[in-house]
């Protein structure tokens, strides 16, 4: 048995907790009256760090979740539910990643540290997905697709295969994206275009 603490608050994840075998200490989140013990926000995750085993991180901002990387180190653990679907040939780290209900990835996929997937979000194969990325739920990233660090893809967009997406973009929502996109752009709409920088 173990003392776990639940970094960020969504309603969502609450089915969730079940499957986890520990003891909830409590929640850090600036929310109140959630029905659960609030242990404020990540400043104060020093104060709590002697008295947690693991650390489940359900965040989408990816500053954040570098600090908890730093705070926690080794105590940040993955967060998977049991309703998806995981090809045994895929790599999905054990740092931090969040990955909802009714997601599905496909073989040779690697799915690296404090990485978010939303509800149902539909992995192909060969695509590796870098560190602090949030895909937004009924996403679908095609095969041989390489998504940089710290990329934000809205909900319902659609990535083609043998795609690049570069660190630090952002792809608007029901976006479907059919060329490379270098680091650090704002894309949107059908077929996705250049908006701006992202400074």
């Amino acid at each position: 048995m173990f003392n776990y603490a639940l970094c960020g608050f969504d309603k969502d994840v609450l089915d969730l907790l079940d499957q986890i075998k520990g003891t909830l200490i409590g929640i850090f989140t600036n929310k109140k009256d959630i029905g659960y013990p609030v242990l404020g926000i990540h400043k104060d995750w020093d104060k709590f760090s002697s008295k947690i085993d693991k650390v489940f991180t359900i965040l989408d901002d990816c500053s954040i979740k570098s600090d908890l990387e730093k705070t926690f180190l080794k105590k940040s653990y993955s967060l998977i539910s049991n309703l998806s679907t995981i090809s045994s040939q895929s790599k999905i780290s054990d740092k931090g990643c969040f990955i909802q209900s009714f997601v599905r990835i496909g073989p040779f996929c690697i799915i690296n540290d404090f990485v978010k997937l939303n509800h149902r979000v539909n992995i192909c194969h060969d695509v590796i997905i870098d560190k602090y990325c949030t895909i937004s739920p009924n996403v679908f990233i095609g095969g041989n697709t390489h998504i940089g660090s710290k990329t934000y893809i809205g909900a319902g967009s659609v990535i083609r295969d043998n795609i690049k997406i570069g660190k630090n973009c952002i792809i608007g929502m029901g976006s479907v994206v059919t060329k490379n996109i270098e680091d650090n752009c704002v894309f949107y709409g059908n077929p996705a275009v250049f908006i701006k920088r992202v400074i």
